[in-house]
């Protein structure tokens, strides 16, 4: 039975659009994750997956949708789990724990892991076991991404930490890791986010530099060469983005820095930088055409998150407030026929699926005592963005 009690950060927030198109029943359905089990919505029914015996979080569908990536607990972490659970049986843990990468495939129900742990990982102390980030896909579909921090002792005993890229080619089955060279995050054992784009894979980070903290973005290259490395000491007036994403503006991809209100900094696949105003970052799927309508979410007060989600009727193009209890990037999700949105009701938990100016919950999954369980996460096919300016 998998049983944990986990405090999630959301922390990347984007702006929406959804066309208005045919829902065909290949599209890929929308997924649900909560307490390590991964769900299906299909057909007004939620399903459970079967993805292996883990906890298993974080899916990320490949561009064709056929499949989804994912982490799920090696056994050496759910041995783990099981050998300091507390006299209620729950476990508690601060940092991300150790996991294998699997691919899902939804024809066959099939499960191919293509990243394990290490046999001389310690199963007591787990020095030398692997927590690694948020596998994402590529854009043309042949490659993984995500980080991996190993934390170990050094050659005088000291405890120390690796954190380093890997890149999985689809074709081949291999891994190859591009750089052992990032910084430690500021938490131990945290792996650094990462983001494909059309030119390579994004990251941000916090780094120090003569006391300061350095915000840093980079590009790399699919074979690792650094395309560009962005510092910011301080942001505009010591406030950080709310957000930052991979977007599409104009004829170019950037990377988005969000300061809520119109305000944004653009950083092109040369590491120059635009900031521009009066502009929003819109969401939408990847498999969808452009259409009519569309969602808008406005940071009103970056300091206090306070986040508003428009919807503009597509029949008479007024925008009406949906919701302005959204957190994070995976609550908010567009349909891959432009014609749904789903979200999460921080609160609670619960489902909402917005279509043709209608909000309806749908079934929360269960477990195995008949209490409703929580979802954290949402994924439905590939999300996209784009930045406006008007």
């Amino acid at each position: 039975m998998k049983r944990i009690t986990a405090f999630l950060l959301l922390c990347l927030f984007v702006l929406s659009i959804t066309p208005l198109t045919a829902q065909s029943p290949n599209e890929p359905p929308l997924l649900l994750t909560a307490n390590g089990e991964i769900y299906k919505w299909e057909n007004g029914e939620v399903i459970q997956l079967e993805t292996g015996e883990g906890y298993s979080y974080t899916p990320d569908y490949s561009p064709d949708g056929t499949q989804f990536v994912y982490r799920t607990w090696s056994q050496l972490t759910s041995d783990f789990a099981d050998a300091n659970r507390d006299e209620s049986g729950n476990f508690f843990w601060e940092g991300e724990l150790p996991t294998d990468i699997a691919i899902y495939d939804l024809a066959t129900g099939e499960i191919m892991v293509v990243a394990t742990q290490p046999t001389e990982a310690d199963t007591e102390t787990l020095l030398g076991a692997i927590r690694r980030s948020a596998p994402k896909w590529s854009p043309d579909g042949t490659l993984l991404a995500w980080t991996e921090v190993i934390p170990t002792m050094d050659e005088n005993q000291n405890f120390t930490e690796v954190y380093q890229l890997v890149v999985y080619d689809i074709a081949t089955a291999t891994s190859k890791v591009l750089t052992t060279d990032l910084p430690p995050a500021m938490v131990y054992s945290i792996p650094h986010s990462v983001e494909w784009g059309a030119n390579g894979i994004y990251m941000n980070f916090f780094e120090y530099d003569n006391s300061s903290a350095v915000n840093t973005y980079l590009l790399f290259s699919p074979t690792g060469e650094i395309q560009f490395r962005v510092p910011f000491v301080s942001d505009v007036d010591n406030i950080p983005p709310v957000a930052s994403f991979v977007a599409q503006f104009n004829d170019k991809e950037v990377y988005a820095l969000y300061y809520g209100a119109g305000m944004l900094r653009l950083i092109d696949e040369t590491g120059a930088i635009e900031e521009i105003t009066a502009a929003a970052p819109q969401r939408y799927n990847a498999q969808t055409p452009i259409g009519l309508a569309n969602l808008m979410i406005i940071v009103n007060d970056p300091m206090q998150n306070m986040w508003e989600i428009y919807v503009t009727d597509p029949n008479t193009q007024l925008q009406t407030l949906l919701t302005d209890t959204v957190y994070g990037v995976n609550q908010l999700q567009v349909s891959p026929d432009g014609a749904s949105v789903a979200f999460i009701e921080p609160m609670t938990g619960v489902v909402n699926i917005w279509n043709n100016l209608t909000v309806t919950p749908i079934p929360s999954p269960l477990d195995s005592l008949g209490n409703t369980l929580y979802i954290n996460e949402l994924t439905w096919g590939k999300q996209a963005i784009r930045v406006l300016q008007s």
